[in-house]
């Protein structure tokens, strides 16, 4: 594109005309000034000042009247007799009076783009898998705006993003410039663009002595970097990832002292940005990338001052001339400001150069701390259990900040577990007078919550620390214990009174031990069950024999009992079956047969005959069955 000037400027009767709903202002309304503030990252503004009022009758008609009443749509267009261009398109916000002595009254009437409406009220939402030019599209979108979006693509695409209790102004700007972007306002268009300084033509060229009639321009060093690298954590690998950013690309270097000669100055050797989170290596890549495009389009900055021109807007280039090697050059246009009043005429007076520092820096886009409804609380705090039965059974600990007053009881606080849940998760209360570290909800000092309690010299913990870091574990007030150790992959469960339960893999078993001495032990090859006295079962796994050791005597007493397998006999008493093998080896050896006779001849009694041996226990069965 063609310089628009670059001859000396021949100041022309100045043209300014204002559209309220659409209808110009009539002449009768005199317009002292109007001035037209345009930014990168802000809010286009518009504010004009005319006279009203008459101190005789007390009347201020435009004023009281509907014309500049706050939600009427305004229109500011600038040129000559000739022609006008717009230079604003917005609505009035603000309307007010000022009067002093010796002065006519003036109305003030001020405003703004409509995206003003995105700087109130603070919003939160949650993304998906979007660039942030699809996000800053939604959020535009979600607040109305539907037409004259021309939002340049991004290529980070984010899994999850976050709008947290912010304006959507703010949000979107600070996304845009993470990305290396600039979001700009002019007439009722929002746009976001990435800065860009090419060898094509500037929109205008000036001359020192014939078009700039002000200028103040400054080249800062300390704004220079030689490179820039972001940081954040990787988790997957456990180590902190770095990205260094990439020149930028199309952006000519104004005046002759290089951006490198500069950063060597006083820069360090490089620029880091820090995170502790995880951020992907594209998101860092375009952070440590927009951070070196502020770098280099910081390196010269200023503002230039020239009779008015309309049709330069923010985002676009001006070439200056005529001001030495170190100030000429190809400039970025950052801000442009339109001022007409019936003293001076119309001036424009463009900013070039960008901020050095973040949106977020400069601007207060976070809440206030505690909602603003109190001064908030700082960090983290120290905390003294002061009861734990709370009246409004809430679950809450009652808690004291020794600072604020050592002798209250304090405030009640939650507390935060591992696993909480209706009627399950975790138990664990802390004691009264135990040390406790606090956060805030919100940063409310009336809102704490334990986020777990603290050993001291004073409060010394079960287990001594080491370095070696074996043990762990937890014990109760009243001594129960539950202690790990890494060393020996061993768990112990113990009570005050000594009874013991270990599972150890470096015994390859189970034990369980009571206060008597009583134990049951497991091994690989054996299970052994012994008390105090001695007596012992014990169970050979791989023999497959069984032994029972008894200081007096082994009973087994039961309606049934299975010794064997596969058994055939029924099994009978031992006692009674010798008893009555017995008895019947008394009546045969004794027994009679009278009237019997043998071969004829009478035999009663029956000769003599050998005895019947006494029963013994081996005519017993060792198999037996039951039933």
């Amino acid at each position: 594109m063609a310089a628009e000037r670059s001859i000396p400027a021949v100041e022309t009767v100045a043209e300014f005309k204002v559209l309220i709903n659409g209808n110009e202002l009539p002449r009768s309304v005199s317009k002292l000034s109007i001035s037209v503030m345009k930014m990168v990252n802000k809010i286009t503004t518009a504010t004009i000042i005319i006279l009203d009022g008459e101190a005789a009758t007390g009347q201020f008609p435009l004023t009281d009247g509907d014309l500049f009443t706050p939600g009427n749509k305004v229109e500011i267009r600038a040129g000559d007799s000739n022609t006008t261009t717009s230079i604003f398109i917005g609505l009035i916000v603000k309307q007010s009076l000022k009067v002093r002595n010796g002065a006519a009254p003036n109305l003030i009437v001020e405003c703004k783009h409509t995206v003003v409406k995105t700087t109130l009220g603070r919003n939160n939402k949650y993304f998906h898998d979007s660039t942030d030019s699809q996000i800053i599209s939604q959020v535009l979108e979600d607040a109305g705006f539907t037409e004259g979006l021309v939002i340049a693509d991004t290529t980070v695409v984010h899994k999850e993003m976050v709008q947290y209790n912010s304006t959507d102004w703010d949000f979107i700007v600070s996304r845009a410039e993470a990305n290396g972007q600039v979001v700009l306002t002019n007439d009722d268009t929002i746009v976001t663009q990435k800065p860009e300084v090419t060898t094509d033509d500037a929109k205008l060229s000036l001359l020192h002595g014939a078009t700039i009639l002000e200028l103040d321009a400054e080249m800062d060093s300390r704004n220079q970097f030689s490179s820039v690298k972001s940081k954040a954590w990787d988790m997957a690998n456990q180590e902190i990832a770095e990205t260094s950013a990439a020149e930028p690309q199309n952006l000519l270097e104004e005046g002759s002292f290089t951006t490198t000669n500069l950063a060597a100055v006083v820069g360090p050797a490089e620029f880091v940005l820090s995170h502790a989170g995880a951020i992907t290596p594209d998101e860092r890549q375009a952070w440590a990338d927009a951070q070196l495009l502020k770098s280099r389009l910081s390196k010269i900055r200023g503002r230039i001052k020239f009779q008015g021109i309309a049709t330069i807007n923010p985002g676009e280039v001006v070439e200056l001339n005529g001001l030495g090697t170190r100030f000429n050059g190809k400039a970025f246009v950052s801000g442009v400001r339109q001022d007409y009043s019936q003293a001076e005429g119309w001036k424009t007076q463009a900013q070039f150069g960008h901020n050095p520092d973040w949106f977020i820096e400069e601007n207060h886009v976070t809440a206030p701390k505690a909602a603003g409804l109190l001064p908030g609380v700082i960090g983290l705090h120290t905390g003294i259990v002061t009861d734990n039965e709370d009246p409004e059974g809430e679950q809450r600990v009652r808690v004291k900040m020794p600072y604020v007053n050592a002798d209250d009881d304090g405030v009640w606080a939650r507390i935060a577990l591992a696993d909480a849940g209706n009627e399950r998760g975790m138990f664990f209360r802390p004691e009264v007078g135990d040390e406790v570290v606090l956060g805030f909800l919100y940063d409310d000092p009336r809102q704490p919550l334990i986020l777990g309690m603290l050993h001291s010299s004073n409060k010394v913990p079960p287990i001594s620390p080491t370095n070696d870091n074996f043990k762990k574990g937890y014990t109760s007030r009243e001594k129960l214990k539950l202690t790990y150790d890494d060393e020996i992959k061993e768990i112990l469960i113990e009570t005050p009174g000594e009874n013991k339960v270990f599972i150890s893999d470096d015994k390859k078993g189970i034990s369980l031990e009571d206060q008597t001495g009583h134990k049951i032990t497991t091994k690989p090859a054996s299970i052994t069950i012994k008390d105090s006295k001695d007596n012992e079962i014990t169970i050979d796994v791989d023999g497959g024999i069984i032994k029972i050791k008894a200081n007096s005597k082994v009973v087994v007493d039961a309606p049934k009992i299975e010794l064997v397998g596969g058994a055939s006999h029924p099994l009978a008493f031992g006692d009674e079956l010798l008893s009555h093998l017995n008895n019947m080896k008394t009546a045969f050896d004794t027994h009679m047969h009278p009237g019997e006779t043998a071969l004829g001849m009478p035999v009663s009694p029956a000769p003599p005959a050998a005895p019947m041996p006494p029963a013994t226990p081996s005519l017993l069965s060792t198999k037996v069955k039951t039933g």
